[in-house]
């Protein structure tokens, strides 16, 4: 099973990085999706899998990567996806 360890920077030396692990792609995926806002400029989300890291932060964006990398792009499998979770929540 993959483990993606999801990390945010802050920058600065005196505090420490924050970091997490989950096994769920889609979980890794919206961390990475949030938007880095104002406030958090010099911040920097890292996740690291397999020695490969996807970075974003002000200048860099390496979701659309990770999305090609982990995520599934089958029509069915989205398909199938949307009637089990109405199936479930049913």
């Amino acid at each position: 099973m993959t483990t993606f360890t999801l990390t945010i920077t802050h920058g600065l030396s005196h505090h420490p990085d924050i970091e997490r692990k989950t096994a769920n792609p889609r979980q890794a995926l919206r961390f990475l999706d949030r938007e880095i806002s104002p406030y958090t400029r010099s911040f920097t989300k890292i996740i690291t899998v397999n020695n490969k890291q996807y970075v974003k932060s002000v200048a860099e964006d390496d979701s659309q990567a990770f999305r090609d990398d982990y995520m599934v792009d089958n029509s069915f499998a989205l398909w199938w996806q949307r009637v089990r979770g109405f199936i479930v929540n049913k």
